[in-house]
């Protein structure tokens, strides 16, 4: 037997296993297993390819004995209770191309040191939601085949790096060739977004949210055709928003919440928005300039708009959104009464917020 799938079955996987001679594949995902995670010095473990042992409750260093295992290629012990050292030598394991170890909350690292490791066919690198601390290198270019980044959740400290070294060694030579979703909210950055942001040209989703990122938004980062989700709200940053953004197609979530930003927003901020369903504006110094007629080419799930000046009449172009499910216009200078026909499109609004406005009626 060359798989066995065991998840959600119970405790019993020990035995099981000591009954395979050779297994490429180990799945044990939400079997309710706990303690530390067994050495399976017993088995025949040479040819495994996968281990998938997320969403248990092992308390428990990382296991050592992985790194041993040079056939892996996945490893998946995401929402654990794993505590201790992330290992470096998970940098060199020589055909790994997928590391989840998120959620465990007490797995500390040095991602500096971690990053500077070799990870040659790293495709899907999860480490959010622990403990890692120190400033992201500015070597870790040379990751070819990386998709997915995730070091949100941490401790990371620093400013993002001004360049990106080592991506000679990539055939486009450009860094970060292959980067798809890149993911650094919730830690301690500061400083100011590096240009090079821009030039991650397959990058679909960026979420630097709730961190200390100050300085305008990088021009660069508006050319990104396929970005389907941006999400750099609470930070510091500061400057204006350029109508470039309106020609974003595929985007999807626009988060740009509380920050320091300001200037007009035109009906050309929003040109080819169509797949918008989540738009966060809120706590900034917006104000949004469009003709009495206009009609948004988006139908909005959630849309926070509060403190951007949006008055003083109630905004017309909202009748035309049928989907809302929040809607946030507090503090948005509007000093007129609410119309009749609001009422018809709010029937699904479980939020709901004119707070800190001059209505009538």
């Amino acid at each position: 037997m060359d798989y066995v799938n065991l998840s959600s079955v119970g405790s019993e996987w020990v035995e099981v296993i000591n009954k395979l001679p050779i297994l490429t594949e180990l799945h044990l995902d939400g079997c309710s297993l706990s303690g530390s995670i067994p050495s399976p010095s017993f088995v025949n473990f040479t040819s495994l390819l996968v281990i998938s042992i997320n969403s248990n409750q092992f308390i428990s260093m990382f296991p050592e004995w992985l790194l041993n295992v040079s056939s892996l290629g996945s490893i998946d012990i995401s929402y654990n209770q794993l505590h201790g050292r992330i290992p470096l030598g998970l940098g060199e394991l020589p055909n790994l191309q997928y590391i989840d170890l998120s959620g465990n909350d007490n797995l500390r690292g040095s991602i500096s040191q971690l990053l500077r490791k070799s990870w040659k066919k790293i495709e899907f690198l999860n480490f959010g939601g622990n403990e890692l601390h120190g400033p992201i290198p500015s070597s870790f270019g040379n990751f070819c085949n990386l998709k997915y980044l995730d070091l949100s959740i941490n401790y990371l400290n620093g400013s993002l790096p001004e360049i990106i070294k080592g991506f000679e060694t990539c055939s486009s030579k450009s860094p970060l060739p292959n980067l798809t979703e890149l993911y650094l909210y919730e830690n301690q950055l500061m400083g100011k977004l590096p240009n090079w942001l821009g030039e991650l040209k397959n990058l679909r989703s960026l979420g630097l949210s709730f961190n200390k990122l100050e300085g305008p938004i990088p021009a660069s980062l508006w050319t990104l055709q396929h970005l389907e989700s941006l999400s750099i709200g609470m930070n510091e940053l500061n400057g204006s928003l350029p109508d470039s953004i309106g020609q974003l197609s595929e985007l999807q979530l626009l988060d740009v919440g509380s920050n320091q930003l300001s200037g007009s927003l035109s009906e050309q901020h929003f040109w080819k928005l169509s797949k918008l369903e989540y738009l966060n504006m809120d706590s900034n110094s917006f104000r949004l300039n469009v003709s009495p007629n206009w009609v948004p080419p988006f139908q909005v799930h959630y849309l926070l708009m509060g403190s951007c000046h949006l008055g003083p009449s109630f905004p017309v172009w909202l009748q035309s959104q049928k989907n809302l499910q929040y809607l946030d216009f507090s503090n948005a200078s509007i000093s007129s009464h609410i119309p009749n026909w609001f009422w018809n499109i709010s029937f699904n609004l479980y939020y709901l917020s004119f707070s800190h406005n001059q209505l009538q009626g």
